[in-house]
């Protein structure tokens, strides 16, 4: 009883300190989503509220798991409010336009003051509530998890990280997904490379272990019915019939494959189009030959007649005097 009266306090008090800078607060509830905003936000919120939830629960039937709990979204009124917030973060949290309070289980996102590039605000938030997704099952989930998850069922994952990925394996220095269990690169010119093999690493789980992938989520919603919230790799084990640093040494096959696959979809496009300019100046030289190998026949053609027409005898001069002759 103390310890859930503690828990409510210290929820309050999170709660104070969040909207402390809010001159007014309007709470909009939708049936997954709960958002809070200044009454200015009010049409983007109740946008966002509505967009979300549908979005939402395509994601849910994906997984065929659909928790009970709303969850609460913040809209920052301006960007110094955002930063306020996420002072003596992670860097990439505090360059990010949104991120997940696990803490209080609350998604804050930095919005603008117009409503250019909603699509992508969508995405953020679907990728932030993946993370929340995740927490409410599952202790200890690697960071390539979190983050695969969120990237690649968030419709984050698109040709251009493959691409990255693609460059990343070629020149950059590759962290197994061991390595990738707890932390971020230091260095923000490796971040996309960390989401674009994370999100390969779970669209890889989904695609080959699609059967596995299901059971995974089932068995942590029973889980959850009995009060019960499994351990990764005890789950992951149980489900995918591996280890998770068996799936690791799995997946260093699968990243080969795939650079091999790009590369050779990179080397066939450039191949292509040389390729085709290739046939093209041959088609052309062989129109040009076949032109003067005909004008050179019409020429031949006319100096033989005009050869001819010099050589040839009137008519009736030589036939009468052969004949007269004869006669005599």
């Amino acid at each position: 009883m103390f310890k859930r009266y503690s828990l409510v306090s210290l929820y309050f008090l999170i709660s104070i300190a969040l909207f402390s800078q809010f001159p007014s607060t309007l709470t909009i509830q939708g049936d997954i989503t709960t958002i809070k905003c200044i009454p200015q936000q009010k049409k983007l919120g109740q946008h966002l509220s509505k967009e979300m939830d549908m979005y939402i629960t395509a994601f849910q039937k994906q997984m065929g798991v659909y928790p009970d709990e709303p969850v609460t979204v913040i809209l920052s009124p301006n960007a110094d409010w955002y930063e306020k917030h996420t002072f003596g973060k992670r860097e990439i949290v505090q360059q990010a336009n949104a991120f997940y309070n696990k803490r209080d289980r609350t998604i804050i996102l930095r919005t603008k003051k117009n409503s250019s590039g909603l699509r992508g605000l969508k995405q953020v938030f679907l990728h932030e509530y993946i993370h929340y997704y995740i927490d409410s099952y599952i202790a200890n989930a690697p960071l390539w998890f979190h983050e695969g998850m969120a990237v690649y069922f968030s419709g984050q994952h698109n040709f251009n990280r493959e691409v990255l990925f693609t460059y990343s394996y070629l020149f950059g220095d590759r962290a197994s997904l061991m390595e990738m269990r707890r932390t971020y690169p230091e260095s923000k010119n490796d971040w996309e490379a960390f989401y674009a093999v994370s999100s390969l690493a779970v669209k890889t789980l989904y695609k080959e272990q699609k059967p596995g992938f299901y059971k995974f989520w089932y068995i942590a919603e029973q889980l959850k019915s009995q009060g019960k919230i499994v351990h990764f790799s005890k789950l992951f084990n149980a489900t995918f019939f591996m280890t998770t640093s068996a799936y690791d040494k799995y997946f260093e096959n699968i990243q080969k494959n795939t650079f091999l696959g790009h590369l050779f979809g990179v080397l066939a496009s450039f191949v292509g189009p040389l390729l085709t300019v290739f046939l093209i100046i041959a088609y052309v030289r062989k129109r040009k030959e076949y032109k003067l190998l005909t004008k050179r026949l019409d020429e031949e053609e006319q100096r033989e007649e005009s050869d001819d027409g010099g050589d040839s005898i009137p008519k009736g001069s030589g036939t009468e005097e052969s004949t007269s002759t004869e006669q005599a």
